[in-house]
């Protein structure tokens, strides 16, 4: 499955880094209005995932592991074996540079696995050193990479990734708790945005997930026409 075949279901990837029972016990109905759910490490240490993961493999959700990888490409390419028979891509750290990245894609072709790119964070410690090679890391992702992520609380890094990429996937976060309204992203340029804890932790999640729809659709509406 590519992510790109789920833009008509919604523009929600819902981060599960952190939630309540809330959200565990509504996630089946949670998984039929979202594109994806985004699982990182403190999921995978968790004594849930199996189940999380059985959950989601029922559904048409899209399942993209992050595990922020930025190692040599033999060791990048073991993480994604022990990974492959669940995950529909991964995201990789740009800056470990464009020969190890060729060797990834070739590698996760393999698989059909969709292979995301940091070019920018989100937290403000990002500013001093990863976001500034924003454009080299772009020119990187146009060349091996399905797609980027981009981060909404800078949301001039969307834009530039957008001009640069063309169609390509771009995937951002920093939406909700990390300051950046619902919509942001989509309104800079983003295809999909990373949502987790104004979800995960919300007393309603999956009434949270109806208005963010909403927010979104009235935006792509807008924005066609």
């Amino acid at each position: 499955m590519k992510l790109a075949m789920l833009k008509d279901k919604s523009r929600i990837i819902v981060a599960i880094d952190f939630a309540n029972n809330t959200f565990y016990a509504k996630l089946s109905e949670i998984l039929r209005n979202v594109a994806g759910v985004k699982i990182g490490l403190p999921t995978i240490l968790s004594k849930n995932f199996w189940e999380i993961i059985q959950q989601v493999r029922k559904s048409d959700a899209y399942i993209l592991i992050d595990l922020k990888l930025a190692d040599i490409p033999a060791v990048m390419m073991n993480t994604v074996n022990k990974i492959s028979e669940i995950a529909n891509g991964v995201i990789i750290h740009a800056f470990i540079g464009s020969s190890a990245l060729q060797r990834m894609r070739e590698y996760l072709d393999e698989f059909n696995m969709d292979m995301f790119l940091i070019v920018a964070m989100t937290h403000p410690g990002s500013e001093e050193f990863i976001n500034k090679n924003c454009g080299e890391f772009l020119r990187i992702a146009k060349e091996v990479a399905d797609g980027v992520v981009a981060p909404a609380t800078f949301p001039e890094y969307i834009r530039m990734a957008r001009k640069f990429l063309g169609d390509k996937i771009i995937i951002s976060p920093g939406i909700g708790r990390q300051g950046a309204p619902y919509g942001e992203a989509l309104k800079n340029g983003a295809d999909f945005e990373i949502i987790g804890r104004a979800i995960t932790l919300a007393d309603d999640p999956v009434l949270e997930i109806e208005k963010i729809n909403m927010i979104h659709k009235e935006i792509i509406t807008r924005a066609k026409g």
